[in-house]
């Protein structure tokens, strides 16, 4: 008798496997679709991607665990990448409805996903959340009043302080010109102070001097001529 292979499993959508892919270790996966009867496609914990593998390289993931699943402090299987994806895959493992990066891809693949670009906005638009716009809008445009009244109340400001300046810009050249006005009067008294001094020395010189004239005796001495 020829020697008898082991019968290979079947897989379901949904299932826990682990994968092996050319290059990695067995990594905890999840199967999304059987390809033909020779492979699946396999969703893989931790890096959210899925790939095509062979059915040969596929096994369950619970019969497997203590064997493919254990996480060593040493070597190449302490890899940290197959750390978290071993702590994805046991936590979906545990709460498999709330393996919500599966079921994306499962939908993906299946065609079921809707991009929000492709539905009409009138679709979208509830009373509920017209009343929400309508609040939002209301709210946009206090706050744009806000800013307008702002802005005059600094414009307003700064012309009040403008004038001030200017008050007091004015109020500082009447005093300079006073001072100026001041100090032109001070020399002008100056000036008058010293012409008088002046006046009053020739006054005294030409006294003296019409004394000394009265004092000095007059030859009144008719001399004949020869």
């Amino acid at each position: 008798m020829g020697r008898r292979r082991a019968k290979m499993p079947n897989f379901t959508i949904g299932d826990f496997v682990f994968a092996k892919v050319r290059g990695y270790r067995p990594w905890p996966g999840r199967i999304l679709k059987r390809i033909g009867a020779t492979a699946y496609s396999v969703y893989f914990y931790g890096t959210c991607n899925y790939a095509k593998v062979a059915r040969k390289e596929v096994v369950g993931f619970e019969k497997n665990l203590n064997r493919l699943g254990v996480v060593q402090q040493k070597g190449h299987v302490c890899n940290p990448s197959f750390r978290g994806s071993m702590l994805q895959a046991r936590e979906a493992y545990d709460n498999p409805d709330k393996d919500y990066g599966y079921y994306q891809q499962l939908a993906l693949d299946n065609g079921d996903c809707i991009n929000a670009e492709d539905l009409g906005l009138e679709y979208m638009v509830t009373e509920d959340l017209g009343n929400l716009m309508d609040e939002q809008a209301a709210t946009e445009q206090e706050v744009a009043e806000k800013d307008v009244n702002e802005q005059e109340q600094n414009v307003e400001l700064n012309s009040v302080g403008q004038i001030f300046s200017n008050q007091q810009h004015e109020e500082n050249s009447e005093e300079s010109a006073s001072n100026c006005q001041l100090e032109e009067q001070e020399e002008s008294n100056s000036e008058v102070e010293q012409v008088s001094e002046q006046h009053y020395s020739i006054a005294q010189i030409v006294s003296l001097k019409s004394k000394k004239l009265m004092d000095t005796p007059i030859n009144m001495t008719c001399h004949r001529r020869r």
